[in-house]
């Protein structure tokens, strides 16, 4: 992928599967000086052989012919220190010779190196290095003899095991130093003798946990962190106290909630029981929006406040059915949402709109029809909602403040009684603007606020 924009490359490096019609699959890539290699599951790439792991030219995407440490099995996890090339996974041999889950091989040449901590168990899922020690992460129940329950520690450099041995119940998928720390995700349901699933920290040195990790719903499959702060990867719906859907962030200096603005409804709008209505919002933070929330007052902007909608992404946008009762002029919109640290802030509506019936006379009447715009302002969309007597021609144009056309619609054939058209807002600047509507032999021209 271009990095800069995306953008797919020219750039192809086949994988064949060992269990055919299927392809085969990459667990693992990691960089070695400037070849690519690549973990995983197959039998060749880019059509020559090899078994699971192999060194790709990043430029033409064509393995290095020489390098073949043939694994038997797949590789899950790849980490390079210096001119060692350590790898995880479920394998029983690499290169002909006896290596279960976890193996070094020379980086440069493919050699495999007698290095051997003889771990036992279905597979090495996760590997992290500090100096001489390399941190091992998986699903394994003993290491050179003594048990070692889904975690431990070796010597990078020779192979023998240390006494580091904060035991988890439960597959261990991802491991992250931070300092002092080790912060260790998974499926997990117990840790070091404390019923703490999925994600923990524990200390480097002596094991211990460490409290505070925030409490996830369900496994953590990736972490990765930056000046404090840490990514986390899985398939949770909930981090702490913020629902959040597969990726979250904690830590940072992050102690204020996102900015939150209500687009609409705003103030004045008319909402019609029993049609969908769009609410549109704005929310930032810097940290990211974990979530959104959505409340409906019917009795002033003190409320109470009903719940409309948790636990939302955040997208912008909320399609509302709307229902009775019906309210004049005293409802208002509560849009709550919630940042990766579980900070909150919220915004209301600037002022009362109403729920009811269909209006009969809102808007500029246009010939035999009226027409209602909202809402407006608008920031996504807005709908355009109108009754005709009769059946006829009708077409709308959005013109700028200069005259000049943004958009326009087809020539509608339109029979007579109520109609909805949308306008996607999405490609027009913010400012004002005048929607000029055709209905047969007359015209005429209404305003709309376009926001950002």
């Amino acid at each position: 992928m271009d990095d800069n924009k995306g953008h797919l490359m020219p750039w192809k490096a086949d994988l064949g599967s060992s269990t055919p019609p299927t392809v085969g699959s990459a667990f693992a890539l990691a960089l070695h000086e400037d070849k690519l290699i690549v973990g995983g599951s197959f039998n060749s790439i880019a059509a020559e052989a090899h078994s699971s792991l192999a060194k790709v030219d990043t430029v033409a995407g064509t393995p290095v012919s020489s390098w073949t440490p043939n694994v038997t099995g797949n590789v899950q996890c790849l980490l390079v220190r210096g001119t060692t090339l350590f790898a995880g996974g479920a394998f029983a041999t690499v290169g002909g010779a006896s290596h279960a889950s976890v193996a070094a091989v020379n980086a440069s040449t493919g050699g495999v190196l007698a290095w051997n901590p003889n771990v036992q168990g279905n597979a090495v899922q996760a590997l992290a290095a500090s100096g001489d020690t390399l941190y091992l992460g998986g699903d394994f129940s003993n290491v050179g003899g003594p048990v070692r329950l889904c975690l431990a520690s070796v010597s990078a450099s020779a192979g023998t095991l240390f006494s580091w041995a904060p035991a988890a119940f439960g597959p261990v998928r991802a491991l992250w130093m931070e300092g002092p720390d080790m912060v260790v995700g998974g499926e997990f349901e117990m840790i070091v003798g404390q019923p703490v699933r999925y994600l923990a920290r524990v200390q480097r040195v002596t094991g211990a946990l460490i409290a505070g990790t925030p409490v996830t719903d369900a496994k953590v499959l990736a972490l990765a962190g930056d000046a404090g702060k840490l990514y986390i990867g899985g398939s949770f719906g909930q981090m702490g106290s913020s629902p959040t859907a597969y990726l979250a962030r904690v830590g940072g200096a992050d102690g204020a909630g996102p900015s939150v603005t209500v687009v609409a409804a705003n103030g004045g709008e008319h909402l019609v029981v029993g049609t969908t209505y769009r609410y549109e919002y704005s929310a930032t933070d810097p940290s990211g929006v974990a979530s959104v929330d959505f409340e409906l007052s019917r009795t002033g902007a003190g409320g109470p406040w009903t719940l409309l909608a948790a636990g939302l992404p955040n997208t912008g946008d909320f399609n509302w059915v709307v229902t009775a009762p019906n309210v004049a002029a005293n409802a208002f919109l509560r849009v709550t949402a919630r940042d990766f640290a579980g900070n909150l802030a919220n915004d209301a509506s600037n002022a009362a709109f109403s729920i009811g019936v269909p209006t009969t006379s809102v808007g500029p009447r246009v010939g035999d029809g009226t027409l209602v715009l909202g809402p407006n302002p608008a920031r996504i969309r807005t709908d355009l909602r109108f009754t005709l007597q009769a059946p006829g021609r009708a077409r709308f144009h959005l013109l700028d403040v200069q005259g000049r056309q943004v958009w326009a619609s087809s020539e509608l054939e339109l029979d007579a009684g109520e109609h909805v058209y949308p306008v996607d807002l999405r490609g027009v600047r913010a400012g004002l603007y005048f929607l000029y509507f055709e209905h047969g032999q007359v015209a005429q021209t209404t305003r709309l606020v376009v926001i950002r």
